[in-house]
């Protein structure tokens, strides 16, 4: 639901928060500064964090920030661009990152696009574990915000870490990716950065991909983003734009265009037929 003001932290035992917040055109929020670190993660509006000791950073879309404890903030939204941001905060002292010593001590802004990818895909992945009912759903959202709070640190000492390449046969680094995008299908990716990191020529993929799956690679990929949205319309009340977010539609009117498409309706309509609220 929208708000006017900033959420309450409440933290679950593992010293986590998550929380969804969608601005309306009369947020405020005041000079604030807290014990716990935060990490926001834009996905609609533009505005800027004010701070008292550092410049004003301007944030937009797919911005990822990190607040750290005890900084002195405060956010303001552009006037009819109000915010919508996913804040999650972590608990000093937490077990899971209580011996850390390489938490940054000053906010910053996460530039470095691979990183920010690997994050918003992880804060994805991390929602969609809040609402599935699964052995070792909790165990498995403590392991995603950690890694979330790795690459935080990653970023901010301008670390990199190379990864090895796949040297199996074309057709089983294929079938691999395959199987693998049936989890990360909500990460943004283009077909030519795909090709590239499995060393395979674009038409060969193309070839082996519609070999394996019946359709081409945008086609597949989209039905993946719109089955997974047609359920969380179905049984859950999320809003369409935080849906949309979360199954990898990174521009909503592109959603409301292939979702019509799909189905014939629109994600309000299906949602009222469905029964959901």
């Amino acid at each position: 639901m929208p708000t006017s003001h900033p959420l309450p932290v409440r933290f679950d035992a593992f010293g986590i928060s998550i929380l969804e917040s969608h601005h309306t055109d009369a947020f405020r929020m005041e000079w604030t500064e807290h014990s716990f670190f935060k990490l926001l993660y834009l996905f609609r509006g533009n505005g800027e964090v004010h701070f008292s000791n550092e410049p004003v950073m301007r944030i937009d879309n797919r911005a990822a920030v990190f607040i750290p404890s005890r900084c002195r903030h405060r956010i303001r939204d552009e006037r009819h661009r109000a915010l919508s941001l996913y804040i999650i905060s972590f608990e000093e002292g937490a077990p899971a990152w209580r011996s850390e010593r390489d938490i940054p001590n000053r906010p910053f802004r996460i530039m470095d696009p691979g990183i920010a990818e690997e994050i918003g895909r992880h804060v994805r992945h991390t929602l969609s574990l809040g609402r599935e009912a699964m052995p070792g759903a909790e165990l498995n959202r403590l392991g995603r915000v950690t890694l979330i709070l790795a690459r935080i640190i990653e970023a901010f000492h301008r670390r990199e870490t190379p990864s090895a390449s796949t040297r199996t046969g074309t057709r089983q680094r294929v079938d691999s990716y395959i199987r693998q995008l049936e989890h990360d299908y909500m990460i943004p990716d283009t077909l030519d950065r795909v090709c590239r990191r499995l060393e395979i020529s674009r038409r060969r993929f193309t070839q082996l991909f519609r070999e394996a799956t019946g359709r081409s690679w945008i086609g597949h990929l989209h039905h993946l983003r719109l089955t997974r949205a047609r359920r969380l319309l179905a049984h859950s009340e999320r809003s369409i734009a935080a849906i949309a977010f979360e199954c990898g539609f990174e521009d909503l009117s592109h959603f409301y265009r292939l979702f019509s498409r799909a189905t014939g309706t629109t994600p309000g309509e299906f949602r009222k037929r469905s029964g959901s609220r």
